[in-house]
């Protein structure tokens, strides 16, 4: 099952089930590889197998949100110490 958060009061609604978890995994979508020069693109988050959720932060067609919703939803679960946040990768 998966997600896509593409309105203020949804990505509202996420950041309330994200802030409820004890640990959770994220990945950002970048336009590139290079860290100095890619721009986010998007963030995804899963904390349960099957389960995932995608933030559009830049998209095709409108399907973004802003940064500043982002920053201001986000924000604080990202600073929350006692919530774990794993980080994937792929090379």
């Amino acid at each position: 099952d998966y997600e896509l958060i593409n309105s203020e009061e949804k990505l509202q609604h996420f950041a309330e089930q994200l802030a409820a978890q004890e640990v959770f995994a994220f990945d950002s979508e970048t336009t590139g590889l290079n860290p100095v020069a890619a721009r986010l693109v998007g963030l995804s988050f899963s904390w349960q197998a099957g389960e995932a959720f995608y933030v559009p932060v830049r998209g095709t067609m409108g399907i973004a949100l802003s940064e500043e919703a982002i920053v201001k939803h986000l924000g604080p679960i990202f600073e929350n110490p006692a919530i774990a946040k794993g980080a994937t990768t792929q090379v």
